[in-house]
């Protein structure tokens, strides 16, 4: 499915510009692509969300070799360790674009996901069976969940259908509570609630692409978060961007046709 704001001409699909997060798409690069939903009825994009969010390393996504604000394609492996033969993305999201997860999150679900892959990028080792693993510096709430399920304000379900998540239990930590943590407090008579308006990075003079209603952290509550993997796509597509000018294109279209992966790729003019 091509989002409703793609205009085809001849081989060259049309987009508006929509300001993300991490600024506006780039002539000549590679992004790999997944639609937003079609209707209201599907926005739900839960079904996405990792719960309880996975850490697969001891102390820091460094040890698999994954740096903050970096990507990196690593072959899935069984519980022996023996390769299965299919390569993922991992995604570090940036920090410093996205301060947390929601964000990212909820302009995704209203804009489809848009993730720059470097050109020089293994592109032979993705294939339609790819996932695409998204890890946040803040992708787990661990401390202290008593105070975050004392005072939820009941903004998301569990993502997973954890009962005793839903419950207020407090037996661990749930993605859902990262809508109870969205920034602090500037003056103890402010809202909890509030309004995110995104991206948070645009022109004072801009008008946000969207929002989302999240819960500052409690008043007076030091939350500690830890990196996790916390949401898990997959690649519709790469979108290539027209560059008109310098060409750069072309070699974003041989980089991928020479590797010969089963993804398909559309061009796009923006």
């Amino acid at each position: 499915m091509v989002p409703q704001s793609q205009i085809a001409t001849g081989g060259v699909t049309y987009l508006g510009k929509i300001r993300r997060g991490c600024g506006f798409r780039k002539a000549g690069a590679i992004y790999a692509v997944s639609d937003p939903p079609i209707s209201d009825e599907a926005l739900n994009l839960d079904f996405m969300l990792v719960c309880p969010p996975w850490q697969p390393w001891e102390k820091s996504p460094t040890e698999i070799g994954l740096a903050a604000q970096g990507m990196l394609i690593l072959e899935r492996r069984y519980p022996d360790g023996a390769g299965m033969g299919i390569w993922d993305i991992w995604d570090w999201i940036g920090q410093h674009d996205y301060p947390h997860f929601p964000d990212f999150f909820e302009e995704l679900r209203n804009h489809g996901k848009s993730r720059l892959i470097p050109r020089t990028s293994p592109f032979k080792l993705l294939s339609q069976e790819s996932a695409h693993l998204f890890v946040h510096a803040y992708g787990r709430l661990v401390d202290p969940l008593d105070a975050f399920y004392k005072d939820r304000q009941g903004l998301k379900k569990c993502p997973a259908g954890i009962a005793y998540h839903d419950d207020n239990s407090g037996l661990d930590t749930c993605t859902a509570l990262l809508w109870e943590a969205v920034d602090w407090y500037q003056k103890p008579d402010s809202l909890r609630l509030h309004e995110v308006e995104l991206p948070r990075n645009r022109p004072s003079n801009e008008t946000p692409s969207c929002s989302y209603q999240a819960a500052r952290v409690p008043f007076g509550v030091k939350a500690i978060f830890e990196p996790a993997v916390i949401m898990q796509d997959w690649i519709t597509r790469f979108e290539i961007v027209e560059d008109p000018i310098d060409q750069k294109h072309r070699d974003a279209i041989k980089a991928i046709e020479e590797s010969g992966t089963s993804i398909p790729y559309i061009i796009v003019e923006e």
